[in-house]
């Protein structure tokens, strides 16, 4: 904390790789300080609250030595961090990650006091977000689409290949909901309360 050019150039790389698995090897590179530093940076960043970590989605071996997703505490903070402003020519480039960003945060303040949160991944394919209330497993893909069509379902239906899913959501902007097989997609408007609605019932 002492070297802050350092750690000011650190802030700003971790804001642009908010949402992904960083590699503390290559941004220690570019920052200036060796891995174990950048990995330090990080966990200064949660312990202060910026970031939240989602770690791997497994009951053994995967989740603890999985790679974590970081996110931002605030978009906002996030783009203002990685010094990109909040033009809307901004805003459309980076609609995907935003609107993934944004899902999250959301799913993080409503459910983390009453889920275990992580997100899957194997060598083809990923979803963004898993949520375990005791043994009810919900996954949700994020996309920022308003039409959503099967290929959106990838990530959804490998996962439900392998793990005994309750439900299964594509969160998008769609203006109502739609039955894929045994997916659901639904509009972000309506995310939070349905789950809610689910885990209450």
């Amino acid at each position: 904390m002492r070297n802050l050019p350092n750690f000011r150039t650190f802030i700003q790389l971790a804001a642009l790789e908010s949402g992904t698995s960083p590699n503390f090897s290559k941004i220690a590179q570019q920052v200036g300080v060796s891995p174990p530093t950048a990995a330090e940076y990080y966990n200064i960043l949660e312990d202060t609250l910026i970031i939240h970590r989602l770690p791997r989605f497994g009951r053994t071996r995967n989740r603890v030595v999985g790679q974590t997703k970081s996110y931002f505490f605030d978009l906002g903070v996030r783009n203002c961090a990685a010094n990109i402003g909040h033009s809307i020519g901004i805003i459309t480039l980076q609609k995907g990650v935003l609107f993934e960003h944004f899902v999250v945060l959301e799913a993080l303040a409503s459910f983390a006091d009453k889920a275990r949160l992580s997100y899957w991944r194997d060598k083809r394919n990923e979803v963004d977000l898993i949520l375990e209330f005791g043994d009810m497993v919900v996954a949700v893909e994020i996309k920022a689409t308003e039409r959503p069509t099967a290929k959106h379902f990838s990530g959804l239906n490998a996962f439900a290949d392998s793990v005994d899913v309750e439900h299964s959501f594509l969160v998008c902007q769609a203006v109502r909901a739609e039955k894929f097989g045994r997916h659901l997609a639904i509009s972000w408007r309506d995310f939070i309360d349905r789950l809610d609605k689910i885990v209450n019932c």
